[in-house]
Parts: structure tokens; sequence; C-alpha cells
């Protein structure tokens, strides 16, 4: 049975202000890139949905890894299944949030990435 997709979580205001939200955004990243190393994709995926509602484009990246079943692959354990379906959604948009805000530019290969969900 594929698991449920899940909704694209939309970026909340920072109740605590620019340099507080940022400092805690990246907290949330940081911890949640060593739970995933770890094989804690769940606990991972929710501290990237508040880093991502915090306004951190890295934590749309991130969501989409944690939901990537080529990522988690190569994870030494997994406590969650893949959904290429919201990987892709995250994926999407990490690019269209990043291009907007000046972080990357049109010719990074989103294709390439989408690409790589679809193979076998």
């Amino acid at each position: 049975m594929a698991p449920a997709t899940q909704a694209e979580p939309e970026p909340e205001a920072d109740p605590d202000g620019a340099a507080g939200g940022i400092a805690e955004a990246a907290r949330l990243l940081g911890d949640g890139h060593s739970l995933l190393a770890r094989g804690e994709v769940v606990a991972a995926r929710e501290l990237f949905t508040r880093s991502l509602q915090l306004g951190s484009l890295e934590a749309a990246l991130a969501l989409g890894r944690a939901h990537d079943p080529r990522y988690l692959e190569q994870l030494p354990a997994s406590d969650a299944a893949p959904d290429p379906a919201y990987a892709a959604a995250m994926y999407r948009q990490w690019y269209s949030r990043s291009v907007e805000a000046g972080a990357i530019s049109q010719g990074v290969q989103l294709d390439r990435l989408l690409n790589a969900l679809n193979r076998p």
C-alpha cells in the first residue's frame, strides 16, 4: 500500500522576528540532519517542517530528501516509508523559492533531480 501523500507545509509568520527565526530554523535544520543520519526520519521530517515554516529554503530541500526513496535507501536504517510524490513537491518548492530569493539561478537542473525519483 502506497503511503499517503502529505500536503505541502505552508510557511507561517515568524513570531520571534527575523534574527530569532533564522537562528531557530538553522538549529532545527541541523538537528533534523543529525536525526536523519541516524535513520530517525519521522522526527527529522517534523524538524524540517518547522524549519520550513520559519522560512528556511534549505528545509524544503531537506524535506524532499527525507521523502526521496533514493536518498532513504542510502541510510543505514529508516523508520519511515518514502513518498516520491511528496519529495517531488518539496524539490519543486525549494527550487521556486530559491530562484525567487536569488539563492540559485534558473539554470539549476530541477528536471534531473525529479527524473531521478522515477528511475528504478
